[in-house]
């Protein structure tokens, strides 16, 4: 099968970890050998890949964490093709079938030290800064990096850019047009256009927000009469300082919300915490996460 047929086939299966192929938990010697494949089979200079190790990673190949599940590296997508990359691994690991994690993720059963084999995912993404940070796993916190990620995603919806975001509600009281800016950890704080559509077969709207252009938003705007201004760039921050500051305010550094503690005593100072800490503790357990103690009090808030 071709390359482009693979990918094509991938995004069928997307989410598929490699247990399949006999993948083991990674120690910080499995960590070392792995990285070492990589590098000389990818083409991506070693120092690289240990610079951008995402997650609970860095702590394992630091001997401060027991291991890991899998090994989370970034790729920086300017430098390296996605296609080159993921035929480079196909070919050293004998793999015959791409196993996707997600939109530029792919997962490789790598061979290591040993005998053992262990699972290597590699993210292709614009900035690897804003990877490291946005996946980041903070040493000295209680909970996992997903908890940060969420409560991070519920912090965005609350932030509101004048003159440059917009939501317009339909006669339901439903939002009809959205323009605003979403966390995305591997994408930055980017700017998102959605629009309810009218159905084909005439009915009123369809249920839910929907991905839209600019174009599409400002063509429901006429249709609706309506004369308002948005941005029409997506304008995706990465930069985790700037990104900080535009959430939390002038003087909060990337640094200042590394960890799940530091992001709860923040937001904690905002008149709108208990709808941030109750839509996260939904999410979370949605998900299948660990729901902070700290939150428990904002159980049953609107």
């Amino acid at each position: 099968m071709k390359l482009v047929e693979l990918l094509c086939e991938a995004r069928k299966s997307s989410g598929k970890s490699t247990k399949d192929l006999g993948t083991t938990r990674a120690t910080s010697n499995d960590i070392k050998s792995a990285l070492a494949f990589v590098s000389k089979h990818a083409g991506i200079p070693l120092d690289d890949l240990k610079a951008n190790l995402l997650g609970s990673t860095p702590h394992t190949l630091l001997g401060t964490k027991q291991d890991s599940g899998d090994i989370d590296i970034a790729v920086d997508a300017s430098k390296y093709n996605e296609k080159s990359i993921v035929k480079k691994m196909l070919d050293a690991t004998g793999q015959d079938e791409i196993h996707r994690a997600g939109k530029g993720v792919f997962s490789f059963a790598v061979p290591v030290e040993g005998g053992n084999k262990v699972q290597v995912d590699l993210m292709l993404v614009p900035s690897t800064e804003w990877a490291r940070w946005a996946f980041h796993s903070a040493p000295g916190s209680k909970y996992k990096g997903a908890v940060r990620s969420l409560l991070l995603v519920n912090m965005m919806k609350q932030v509101w850019e004048k003159d440059r975001d917009l939501e317009v509600d339909g006669e339901d009281g439903e939002p009809v047009i959205r323009v605003r800016r979403s966390f995305k950890a591997d994408e930055g704080l980017e700017r998102l256009f959605k629009v309810r559509k009218m159905r084909k077969d005439g009915k009123g709207r369809t249920k839910n927000l929907g991905k839209a252009t600019p174009d599409e938003v400002q063509a429901e705007l006429d249709r609706m009469g309506l004369d308002h201004k948005f941005d029409r760039r997506p304008d995706p921050i990465r930069d985790p300082d700037k990104a900080a500051e535009l959430m939390f305010g002038k003087g909060v550094k990337g640094k200042d919300i590394l960890s799940v503690e530091q992001i709860i005593q923040l937001i904690k100072k905002r008149k709108d915490a208990a709808t941030i800490f109750k839509n996260t503790m939904d999410d979370l357990k949605e998900q299948g996460h660990e729901v902070p103690p700290e939150l428990e009090q904002y159980r049953g808030s609107k």
